[in-house]
């Protein structure tokens, strides 16, 4: 519940700060440029570096933040509640946070979450099999893809990997063993990989 700095002497770490604000149920942290944040039972802890200093705000939430997401090459960091499907942006220059409207109904839940490799997108699968994809400037939604069957017993077993090289993602329909290929940049399907076995786990290693 509370955070500290250390810094490196040599073979070993000296204590130097502990930050001013209090972050129970501490779960979940991010960094981009000279911006931590970490994930508590009632807010976000903003730190900011300053030197060899740190400053920290709390911007306080009614959820529960669980994950905070960022990509060095977009401006913002992401807080993701930990048991609604609510998203906040983190704005780093006005301390504060705000909520993207994505879900119609509180039924419908995050699965998994990814930013594209360039960082211009970023893409929630959620429990109704649609592909969410997000333009990480504006954070307007772009595109609502339908890619599984709502109805598959098997859709919380789908992973979402990100292409290293191109703003494309990976998944995988258990149900039909197939791997899906989208484009983010057009919103659709790009081409379809049938497999003989069912796709569990899988991830990139990139390419020539």
């Amino acid at each position: 519940s509370i955070v500290k700095s250390y810094g490196l002497h040599g073979d070993h770490f000296h204590e130097q700060q502990t930050l001013t604000n209090a972050c129970p149920g501490l779960h979940g942290a991010s960094s981009i440029q000279k911006l931590s944040a970490f994930g508590c039972e009632d807010g976000v802890l903003l730190v900011e570096q300053q030197g060899q200093k740190f400053t920290d705000v709390k911007i306080p939430l009614s959820v529960r933040i669980g994950t905070v997401v960022g990509h060095h090459l977009a401006p913002n960091l992401l807080a993701l509640a930990s048991t609604t499907p609510d998203l906040f942006i983190i704005d780093p220059v006005l301390k504060s946070t705000h909520q993207i409207q994505w879900v119609n109904d509180s039924s419908t839940t995050r699965l998994k979450q990814t930013y594209s490799s360039s960082g211009q997108y970023f893409v929630v699968l959620d429990s109704k099999g649609v592909l969410n994809i997000f333009d990480s400037k504006t954070w307007e939604l772009k595109t609502r893809l339908n890619v599984l069957d709502a109805q598959s017993p098997d859709l919380a077993k789908t992973q979402l990997v990100a292409n290293g090289r191109t703003d494309e993602v990976y998944l995988n329909d258990v149900q039909k063993k197939m791997i899906l290929n989208v484009d983010l940049k057009t919103g659709t399907i790009k081409q379809t990989i049938q497999l003989n076995t069912v796709p569990n786990q899988f991830t990139w290693l990139g390419a020539l």
